[in-house]
């Protein structure tokens, strides 16, 4: 398949590969079977009670639950995980867990799945595992977590499954987050709610006046959502604008709370970085590239996913708003012809000579 067909692909149902066959008593509306042992404090009736109160106790947890066990089926969900993911208990149980329920990925936006999965890793090595991912929300947008993982053991201390413990890491922009307290409809984009052009336009000011006053050097990322125009058309504007709103939420994931979002155009939008450099800019542009290239919007029947085309510039000395701006659009031309769903950044040996003290 070419890099553009790649950029807005329809799956049909029927093709994802990651399905597993269900088995009967595990389908949705089943029971699961809890995994861990009771403890017997009192007899046969002591162990039948706590092993029905413990999933009881795991319910009342505001942090996410689930229970895996040994082919990497889902064996129990509890109400925490329904809230922070979307997905329901019926949706899951019985799915394996990389069946688009989870579908890690580390920050860089590489999947967690193959030698990088933690679940995997407990397993061989009988170790508890803590780490930072993103899990993919059933609304198609990626969702930054701190995950627990550890094995389950049953008799003779064998290990029977693990259970994953996780909560949604903050992941809010604080400018955004203070638009919203305040004036909401002037300064936010209604569908998407990250900055509006006008909001965007203050904030492009702003972070020019932090860099003449006090030295912080923002950086720019202009993105472009690729080809949702064919989206529109495929599956109409509702859905092209869910694909926004999961793109939009995406992008925030991955930028740290004093950068801004703001959208400038129906399919585009601005990424303020406050404070940065060069190789920073280059790596935050690329991580939300493949995270948003990670995510999909199911629709049931297929999936859709779409990339991202990211063009940056780092604010220099003798900039104007303008030149600033040109430079990130015309990275983002250039990685737009190049196929889209890339990043491409000012040429490091400009960047060298811009910083370099002026000839006497």
């Amino acid at each position: 398949m070419n890099h553009q067909a790649n950029l807005a692909r329809v799956i049909p149902l029927g093709e994802r590969t990651s399905c597993v066959e269900v088995p009967r008593e595990l389908r949705p509306g089943a029971v699961p079977t809890p995994m861990i042992s009771a403890v017997n404090t009192g007899g046969p009736s002591a162990a039948a009670a706590d092993a029905t109160l413990l999933p009881q106790v795991l319910e009342q947890l505001h942090d996410g639950v689930c229970l895996l066990d040994l082919k990497d089926r889902i064996r129990f969900w509890n109400s925490g995980a329904e809230r922070i993911t979307g997905y329901r208990k019926e949706d899951v149980v019985g799915r394996n867990c990389h069946d688009r329920v989870f579908s890690h990925s580390d920050p860089q936006g590489g999947a967690s799945c193959g030698d990088g999965c933690p679940n995997k890793s407990v397993i061989s090595t009988g170790e508890r595992q803590d780490g930072e991912f993103f899990l993919h929300h059933k609304d198609g947008y990626r969702l930054p977590i701190s995950l627990r993982v550890a094995p389950l053991r049953g008799h003779a201390d064998t290990i029977i499954g693990t259970i994953h413990i996780f909560a949604a890491r903050p992941h809010g922009l604080a400018a955004l987050e203070h638009a919203k307290d305040y004036e909401r409809f002037t300064f936010l984009d209604p569908l998407t709610e990250a900055g509006n052009r006008k909001y965007t336009e203050v904030a492009l000011h702003q972070a020019m006046e932090a860099f003449i006053r006090y030295g912080r050097r923002p950086g720019l990322a202009m993105i472009n959502v690729d080809r949702l125009a064919h989206v529109n058309r495929c599956f109409g504007l509702a859905v092209g604008d869910q694909v926004l709103k999961a793109v939009t939420r995406t992008l925030i994931s991955c930028l740290r709370p004093y950068d801004f979002l703001g959208r400038w155009r129906d399919d585009q939008f601005y990424a303020i970085l406050a404070d940065t450099h060069a190789e920073h800019l280059a790596t935050l542009a690329n991580q939300c590239r493949a995270q948003v290239a990670g995510s999909a919007l199911d629709l049931g029947a297929h999936c859709v996913q779409v990339g991202v085309s990211v063009g940056t510039s780092l604010l220099v000395p003798n900039d104007t708003i303008e030149s600033w701006l040109g430079r990130a659009e015309r990275n983002l031309r250039e990685a737009k012809n190049e196929g889209g769903n890339r990043v491409i950044t000012d040429p490091m040996h400009t960047l060298f000579n811009w910083f370099q003290p002026p000839a006497e």
